[in-house]
């Protein structure tokens, strides 16, 4: 597995970095369907235009796709006999995808309306709101979110495309060439492939259609934001669950701490791999 180290790095920085911008940074509260809310994070308290926050929660949302599309790209490099054909074009494609993330959310600086009546405007759209909601400083970021969404809907619906390219040629390398690796090795990577799988669809797949089809539901949205600000947790321990060396690592170590404090416990052989593996 030392062959994807680095895309898996670049996957798993993203994934905590967007869980920071979700629960420290901006911790947005969403009023889907309508582009509106307000942010309670630290930028806020920075005095960070809430436009700018908008954008970076999205764009910095988008990056991640990349840093998990990067997962599927690294494994079509290592076990594609078209590897040596793709490896001179990826990082200008690794360009594009980041550039396209950050610029598919340029519409949002041209939509940001003039915010005196913006909890009348909110309120007229969504009445059902509650006093405490209508008490935070509202902020509009766009009134009609047909450009945005659209925007947004094609720079992450080509990202997921490319990703699923790759993880239908991986898989076709695997079944044509699977009789070169052990089965060892066919199993640890498709257990690898299943466990980068699991990622955004649910809340990005009902943000978008509250904003499309005008359904409000504060329970469901806030749900949708909790997920996203989780990935980053639920994918490493999907990555834990999945892949054995990982996990056995992990446990030396708490094991390692537990000796520290006076927990012991018999070493077995594997434990003294791993540990003796560490200290080269």
């Amino acid at each position: 597995m030392n062959s994807v180290k680095i895309s898996l790095l670049v996957s798993h920085f993203w994934a905590c970095f967007v869980d920071l911008v979700f629960t420290i940074l901006v911790s947005p509260f969403a009023l889907a369907p309508l582009y509106a809310g307000y942010p309670m994070g630290v930028l806020q308290w920075m005095e960070v235009g809430v436009a700018h926050q908008a954008i970076f929660t999205m764009a910095s949302t988008e990056a991640m796709l990349v840093g998990i599309m990067g997962v599927y790209e690294n494994r079509f490099l290592v076990l594609s006999h078209y590897g040596q054909w793709w490896r001179p074009i990826r990082i200008p494609f690794f360009a594009l995808n980041y550039l396209l993330a950050l610029v598919a959310y340029f519409p949002v600086y041209y939509l940001v309306p003039d915010q005196g009546n913006a909890k009348e405007w909110v309120l007229e759209r969504l009445p059902c709101l509650t006093p405490e909601i209508l008490s935070r400083p509202l902020f509009i970021v766009a009134e009609d979110v047909t450009l945005t969404l659209h925007s947004s809907g094609v720079a992450s619906s080509t990202i997921t495309f490319e990703a699923f390219v790759f993880f239908v040629l991986v898989t076709i390398s695997l079944n044509q060439y699977g009789t070169q690796l052990s089965k060892k090795t066919i199993e640890m990577q498709k257990k690898f492939m299943k466990s980068v799988i699991f990622q955004l669809v649910a809340p990005i797949f009902y943000i978008g259609y509250s904003a499309k089809f005008k359904y409000y539901n504060q329970k469901l949205t806030n749900f949708s934001i909790i997920l996203i600000a989780s990935h980053g947790l639920v994918s490493s321990i999907t990555m834990l669950i999945a892949q054995a060396p990982y996990r056995q690592v992990i446990i030396g170590y708490f094991w390692f701490l537990g000796r520290i404090i006076g927990i012991r416990r018999r070493e077995t052989e594997e434990d003294q791999n791993v540990f003796q593996s560490r200290n080269v």
